[in-house]
């Protein structure tokens, strides 16, 4: 791997990171439906003015915005201020790759390959090792859920994607 490459990935990992305590102060001093909102006009507005649309309906431009943006980020800030530790929440809306696959499988008659259905598993086992050491903690089940809901409308936000265009495949 190229060094340049290396610091790609790391200042992606970064900004990623650093991303989750921004949110926990927005949370702090926001609503979570009103940080969401502004999150993606402060985004959005200047780049509508230099990205084109992309080449698809609008009815699957305004589905992916709706599903993959408003909702995985109003669950995941209503996450946040539940109290759930964004250091749990960064880990746990990773299971929306998991979440993809299974939506791919049994909605599209995707095949899933079993390395696929292995690392399935050991996601799932992980977060329930997770759930049994956290019982005696102060984690709010809602939080938990509220993230795992977020993860899932990612996975739809990739599903849309794919059915929108057809050329990525999920799997």
């Amino acid at each position: 791997m190229l060094l340049s490459d290396k610091l790609a990935a790391a200042t992606v990992i970064f900004f990623w990171g650093i991303n989750f305590y921004f949110m926990k102060l927005g949370v702090e001093e926001i609503d979570p439906m009103l940080l969401g909102c502004l999150r993606f006009i402060f985004v959005i507005f200047p780049l509508i003015f230099f990205i084109p649309k992309p080449k698809v309906a609008w009815r699957w431009l305004l589905l992916y915005g709706f599903i993959s943006n408003f909702a995985q980020f109003a669950f995941m800030f209503s996450a946040i201020a539940t109290g759930l530790a964004t250091s749990l929440i960064a880990l746990v809306v990773q299971s929306q790759a998991f979440f993809t696959v299974l939506i791919a499988v049994f909605f599209l008659g995707e095949k899933a390959r079993a390395n696929q259905w292995l690392a399935i598993f050991i996601a799932i086992f992980g977060f329930i090792l997770i759930a049994i050491g956290q019982q005696h903690s102060q984690i709010p089940l809602v939080g938990l859920l509220l993230v795992f809901a977020s993860a899932f409308s990612w996975a739809l936000g990739n599903i849309v994607v794919k059915k929108s265009i057809g050329l990525i495949p999920l799997l």
